[in-house]
């Protein structure tokens, strides 16, 4: 019986026969995806994390990010410290904060070109850029009604007794917008900077996934940023004057809900950058060379098992292999090319030891 002839996608059949074309392309899709990703941040921090408080409006509490941001958000509150003209100064605190998120990533960038790869820590900084020009130069009014619909600021008789019903639905909305910020990042083969590279070296060195590492790091920023808030609202209430258990409760609010933040966070990266998930693959097949084709293709060794169907009593070959999550489907679809026929399970790893091949970041 004659073969049915294999689909090919045109698209990549043109770019595998036009080299430089499928290159520009990648970088043309890189790009895409580091400014969606830096705008992506910026609707996290702008519109839910630390949102314009309007001129005469009421006062919306900022909730400190992770990483880098958070540091950034930290420095604003120092400077803000040394200069009370600061506080309130939504120009003088997005310049603050550019300035001090971009030169924090300079050291991440080294880091970037030097352990993971040259393309990798360009498209990063790429990212980083455009995230440090956006909090400085766009304002979007959109947002910033957006920002104080969700906040929900509620008046109770006096114009500063408010009650800001809406804190959850920003932490929620804005570890979101992160997560996927990070992820369409690190899913086109870059990163968003600061710890995700950081989070990103480790996980692949470990063969672990990302997410677990940013929270551990990020507890201690988001408790410096919560005294910090405490020691401001001491200083410069602006709230009107708080009570001691007011500024404690203030205090462990921001610290919960930013932990919630991270959650979020971290859970998204987590789902969507499966690069570092292995999974075991369980092949059964009556094709003998199936094995060696495997290999040839995935970078992966495998482990071949005789065996006998329990319904047809015919010899097969069962092919266990751990793979990467991301190489589910191709490796799916490369087996039935081989063999139609072919019975396949998939099935989670929590942990694993040994060595395992992953493909090197540009």
């Amino acid at each position: 019986m004659a073969e049915k002839p294999k689909k090919v996608n045109p698209i990549k059949r043109y770019l595998h026969k036009h080299p430089y074309v499928k290159l520009v392309w990648t970088y043309v899709g890189m790009f895409f995806a580091a400014a969606l990703s830096a705008f992506l941040f910026y609707i996290s921090k702008k519109a839910f994390l630390e949102p314009v408080n309007q001129e005469g409006g009421l006062f919306i509490q900022p909730i400190v990010g992770g990483g880098f941001s958070g540091i950034a958000q930290i420095i604003e509150l120092i400077f803000g410290f040394i200069n009370h003209d600061l506080f309130g100064n939504a120009d003088a605190a997005n310049l603050i904060y550019s300035i001090s998120y971009w030169i924090l990533n300079i050291p991440v960038f080294v880091i970037a070109f030097k352990f993971v790869g040259k393309r990798f820590a360009i498209f990063t900084l790429i990212n980083v850029t455009i995230t440090s020009l956006l909090m400085n130069f766009l304002n979007i009014q959109v947002i910033n009604e957006m920002a104080e619909y969700i906040a929900g600021v509620v008046k109770i008789g006096d114009p500063q007794n408010v009650i800001q019903t809406g804190i959850l639905t920003r932490v929620l909305l804005a570890g979101l917008f992160a997560g996927l910020s990070s992820s369409i990042s690190l899913r086109s083969g870059s990163s968003g900077g600061g710890f995700d590279v950081i989070s990103f070296v480790i996980a692949q060195k470990k063969g672990t996934t990302i997410g677990k590492y940013n929270v551990v790091i990020n507890t201690i920023i988001v408790i410096l940023y919560s005294v910090l808030s405490i020691i401001s609202q001491i200083k410069y209430p602006s709230q009107g004057s708080l009570t001691a258990a007011e500024l404690i409760g203030l205090g462990v609010c921001l610290t919960i809900f930013a932990i919630v933040y991270q959650f979020v966070n971290s859970t998204v990266i987590d789902l969507i950058n499966v690069k570092n998930k292995k999974v075991e693959a369980q092949i059964v097949t009556k094709e003998k060379n199936m094995a060696d084709l495997l290999m040839g293709k995935f970078p992966h060794s495998c482990t071949i098992l005789d065996a006998t169907g329990g319904y047809t009593k015919k010899k097969v070959k069962v092919i266990l292999i751990v793979i990467s999550k991301l190489e589910v489907k191709e490796i799916m679809e490369f087996v039935k090319e081989v063999d139609e026929n072919a019975f396949m399970n998939v099935f989670a790893i929590d942990k694993f030891s040994g060595h395992f091949f992953s493909r090197p970041t540009r």
